[in-house]
């Protein structure tokens, strides 16, 4: 028996009647339902001008309104300009603000790690979890169940931060992705920081992706979020109800069923899972107007014949994956042309430096 089963498992001395007038221990699936966490972190992620603060004050006002005693904001900025006001990093001394916590950020992460934003929220949290263990037991966290708590992270920037915080957290830990039109988003920036439009167009693009390694990758970040919120509407109740929708989607409430577009996305993800490529397995469905599926597909190997392989052809499955030397041959191609084209260059420059020679 393993030592994790031991501490758990009954000796046989213990397997012994409960005497008569004393009451029995309680079931070890209460012992673990009981401990279980009654707490929830949430990271939002969007461009620069999608107005997030009025997504997160929404998904504020929903969980308390679930029932939840306690929800902090975590602002990734505020530790940011904690930085730059400390002066332990070097950033471009710019009057607008976007662009020095973008210069900033990308600093932190190339001096520590690219995940040092999501650090400094974790940090944060058990902070505040400390802060609501009680006196008498403060000897003993261990023993402390933290109440109905909500984490709200105000916002990710790189995929790294979310994979840290994944790893963490697990199963308590979502990602809403909050995106707008670029004209809606030039039109906030312009108007909170009173900028002209250039400006503002300079700034989102070079919020969307950076070419340094350590900087923004807002693009891949997206790319995993669990959840999406389009603002665009000025009604602030289209925020609201799409927030509520995702909270009540998490705590299980029945009835709610997914869009056309979700729909969508979920039968084109099934579809992917058909693919056996060795590069990356694509799925793709189309719709009509209404949202019912037309047809599916995904990126894999013809079959002989016509059609595609599937898990029944057994022996005879000719995809790449099967082959001995599990090989891509489609990346095999694409090597290879990079190489013909690479040596075709060399060839050009070694007749050129021939040429200037002879003249």
């Amino acid at each position: 028996m393993s030592n994790a089963l031991a501490t758990v498992a009954p000796s046989t001395a213990q397997l012994k009647a409960t005497p008569e007038g004393e009451s029995k221990p309680p079931a070890l699936s209460n012992t673990f339902t009981g401990r279980l966490s009654n707490e929830l972190i949430i990271a939002f992620a969007g461009p620069v001008g999608c107005g997030i603060s009025s997504v997160i004050d929404h998904a504020k006002a929903a969980l308390l309104a679930l029932g939840y005693k306690k929800v902090h904001v975590i602002k990734l900025s505020e530790f940011i300009e904690q930085a730059i006001s400390s002066d332990s990093i070097e950033t471009p001394d710019s009057r607008i603000r976007y662009i020095r916590l973008q210069d900033a950020g990308t600093s932190m992460r190339g001096r520590y790690e690219n995940d040092v934003l999501a650090e400094w929220a974790i940090n944060q949290i058990c902070l505040l979890r400390a802060a609501e263990i009680p006196e008498k037991i403060a000897n003993e966290p261990k023993s402390h169940t933290p109440s109905r708590t909500a984490y709200l992270i105000d916002q990710i920037k790189h995929p790294a931060e979310i994979n840290l915080l994944r790893t963490v957290y697990r199963n308590l830990f979502h990602v809403i992705g909050v995106v707008s039109t670029e004209s809606n988003r030039q039109k906030r920036i312009m108007s909170k920081e009173g900028l002209k439009g250039p400006d503002a167009i300079s700034i989102m693009d070079r919020d969307r992706r950076q070419e340094e390694e350590h900087g923004q990758q807002l693009d891949k970040a997206l790319q995993v979020a669990d959840y999406f919120i389009r603002n665009d509407k000025r009604n602030s109740d289209a925020i609201k109800k799409q927030v509520e929708r995702f909270f009540d989607l998490l705590h299980g409430r029945n009835g709610i069923t997914p869009t056309k577009h979700e729909y969508g996305m979920y039968v084109a993800y099934a579809a992917g899972l058909r693919s056996a490529c060795l590069s990356r397995q694509v799925g793709a469905a189309i719709s009509d107007l209404k949202g019912e599926i037309v047809a599916t597909g995904c990126n894999d190997v013809p079959k002989g014949g016509g059609g595609l392989y599937s898990a029944e052809d057994g022996d005879s499955d000719g995809r790449c994956i099967h082959h001995e030397e599990q090989i891509c041959f489609n990346d095999r191609e694409k090597n290879q042309l990079k190489e013909d084209i690479g040596t075709a260059l060399r060839s050009c420059r070694q007749i050129e430096r021939s040429v200037v020679q002879a003249l």
